[in-house]
């Protein structure tokens, strides 16, 4: 039989020298520092949110309950991450007696939590959207990496400086919603697979499963990793 050729790699750049390097990741530090400036500012004299409170007060009864009850259509993976700055501030929740609390009702948990225990909202929001912001930046360090993995060095830096001027992504990277964790994990997920599709390695391996697990976590939403991954792979076999 003929011998089996091996799979190549995705196309990319030149190698830059090492100075070339140390610039690029300045440049992409300084717009990844700009879009956390601007997405943080933005919302600093904001208040609530639709269904920011119902995340802050369900993520930290998780936390301290260990309840899994209240709101099950949103994804677990904003509300604990959001509400961790919780565990060192403890702010004040409601009791298990309190009926809000017993009849799994979250819109009225979260105004309780937010507006009536004596918490200052203001910070309780700040601390979740600080976290938020976390996320954020981690895509743009992937949508860089990515790009520059396929367009090298100055498309990298182009795709990020989309990324940090996109006006969707400043009005939500520091909202506490599943918007920037279902885009954070979709598109991580997304670029695991296309790199599996080139060269199978144990770290590629491990980094697809790790994402695509926070991703089932992040929102239902998730199912679309299916037709992506079918347009993946019809791409790479054509």
């Amino acid at each position: 039989g003929q011998p089996a050729h091996p799979v190549p790699s995705p196309p990319s750049a030149p190698e830059p020298s090492s100075g070339q390097r140390r610039w690029v990741w300045l440049v992409a530090s300084t717009l990844l520092l700009a879009y956390a400036v601007m997405a943080y500012s933005a919302t600093w004299s904001k208040g609530v949110s639709f269904d920011e409170g119902e995340q802050l007060a369900v993520g930290y009864n998780i936390w301290r309950n260990h309840d899994l009850r209240i709101e099950g259509a949103n994804g677990d993976l904003v509300k604990r991450w959001a509400t961790l700055p919780y565990l060192i501030s403890q702010p004040e929740f409601i009791r298990r007696a309190n009926p809000l609390w017993k009849n799994s009702e979250p819109y009225g948990l979260a105004h309780r939590f937010l507006f009536e225990l004596g918490n200052r909202p203001e910070s309780l929001l700040r601390q979740g959207r600080a976290m938020m912001v976390l996320l954020g930046l981690a895509t743009g360090v992937l949508v860089f990496l990515g790009a520059r993995e396929i367009f090298g060095p100055l498309g990298g830096l182009v795709s990020l400086a989309t990324f940090v001027f996109n006006p969707a992504m400043l009005a939500f990277g520091a909202i506490v919603s599943t918007d920037m964790t279902i885009t954070l994990t979709l598109f991580g997920t997304t670029w695991c697979v296309w790199r599996l599709l080139h060269e199978v390695t144990w770290g590629r391996l491990l980094a697809s499963l790790v994402f695509t697990g926070l991703m089932v976590l992040a929102k239902m939403s998730s199912l679309t990793i299916f037709p992506i991954t079918a347009g993946l792979l019809l791409v790479r076999f054509i």
